[in-house]
């Protein structure tokens, strides 16, 4: 089977406080006693959520913080993913999804007890970027990244992260987003001189940033695809590669103080 692998698939989830260990924090800073006895109440419709226990409910997600803190002290992610790649001979294509794991009965308190996704999701696009370098290192040759369910915010604070990507992605020539469209401003932010296509879809788009992506990659980019895309307008005059956008959004949408109405479109722009 490895020798017909094209697509190696990293699935993240959120990480979990790794103090939820202690029984102390986790019932005075994570999730107290009266806040259980509150929410069992409020929940008494729900059979899956009122058939876990206090005590249960920590235990569940203290193993999951265990395990999670033993990978990420000896970033046994980064070794195992990097392990993968050498196995697939043909593999062009890196794919980053995020996405929510827990058990149904665990849904309604499990956001208490995850830290901020700024921390947890950089970290997991950085376990990709390495495994991607590694690749390339062995001589793959990766044409393709897609990350889906990105939805973090990454800063100025993020610059070691941004150098990575600067140096991981500079032979990648075409890029994904699915529900990602934070990560279009973080892009902007370096130069990739082999990407000659992107697509975004199914996410809310800033027309600004976008402009401000094509403008920095227009050496190589060719064309840009939307796809179920929420589009909204920004203020000053576009440049001439999204005319044609801001013909179709125009014959979609109305103007208001320099926003355009979140209109669903579809469409592909050659630059």
């Amino acid at each position: 089977m490895a020798p017909h692998v094209r697509v190696l698939n990293y699935e993240a989830t959120e990480l979990v406080d790794p103090y939820v260990r202690y029984l102390d924090y986790f019932e005075a800073y994570i999730y107290t006693p009266e806040e259980y006895r509150r929410d069992r109440n409020e929940f008494n419709w729900d059979s899956a959520a009122i058939e876990v226990s206090y005590k249960a409910a920590q235990r569940h997600f203290s193993a999951i913080a265990r395990d999670q803190n033993e990978i990420l002290t000896r970033r046994h992610d980064v070794a195992i993913f990097e392990g993968c790649v050498k196995q697939f001979l043909h593999l062009d294509t890196f794919k980053l999804s995020f996405h929510e794991t827990q058990h149904e009965k665990y849904f309604w308190f499990a956001n208490r007890v995850f830290i901020d996704w700024k921390d947890s999701f950089s970290l997991h696009l950085e376990t990709m970027m390495k495994a991607l370098r590694s690749a390339q290192v062995q001589g793959f040759s990766i044409q393709t990244i897609e990350v889906y369910g990105f939805y973090a915010g990454l800063g100025k604070n993020h610059t070691d992260l941004l150098a990575l990507a600067s140096e991981c992605l500079m032979g990648i020539s075409k890029i994904k987003l699915v529900d990602s469209f934070s990560l279009l401003h973080f892009l902007a932010g370096i130069h990739l001189e082999s990407l000659q296509q992107i697509d975004l879809v199914n996410c809310g788009l800033i027309v600004s940033d976008l402009d401000k992506f094509i403008q920095r990659q227009k050496v190589s980019l060719k064309t840009v695809r939307l796809e179920r895309v929420l589009v909204y307008g920004g203020a000053g005059p576009l440049s001439p590669h999204l005319r044609v956008l801001e013909s179709a959004l125009s014959q979609l949408s109305y103007s208001h103080r320099g926003l355009l109405s979140s209109r669903e479109i579809t469409m592909e722009i050659l630059i």
